[in-house]
C-alpha cells in the first residue's frame, strides 16, 4: 500500500476483520512510496522512533530507532506493518506501525 491508501476509512475497514490472535494473525501490509520529512526520537532511551511523512500518515517503530539510524535516516521507506489510528486533542491521523525492524531505504 502507498500511504494515500492509508485513510481513517481504510484502517476501520481492517478492524472489521478482528480479533486477531493465535491462528488468526494481524494482518501486515508492505508500505512503499513514503517519504519522511522528519523524525522523532522517543522514549527515555530515545529508542523509539516517529517518522513524520509528507502526507497524511506517520510511521512508528519501537525498540529499533538505532536501526533507523544505522541506514542512515532514509527520506524514501519501504517498511512492513500494521495502520493503526491515533487520536490526540479530537484529532485523528492514521499511523503504520512497523513490525520488529522491517524498514528500509527505497
Amino acid at each position: 500500500v502507498e500511504p494515500v491508501d492509508l485513510t481513517v476509512e481504510y484502517v476501520d475497514e481492517l478492524d472489521t476483520l478482528r480479533p486477531f490472535g493465535q491462528g488468526f494473525e494481524k494482518p501486515f501490509l508492505q508500505l512503499t512510496n513514503f517519504n519522511s520529512k522528519d523524525f522523532l526520537l522517543m522514549g527515555e532511551n530515545k529508542n523509539h522512533l516517529k517518522v513524520m511523512g509528507t502526507g497524511k500518515v506517520d510511521i512508528l517503530m519501537f525498540s529499533y530507532a538505532d536501526h533507523f539510524r544505522e541506514i542512515g535516516a532514509p527520506q524514501k521507506i519501504i517498511a512492513v506493518g500494521y495502520p493503526g489510528l491515533n487520536v490526540w486533542k479530537n484529532k485523528i491521523s492514521v499511523q503504520f506501525q512497523v513490525k520488529d525492524n522491517n524498514l528500509r531505504p527505497a
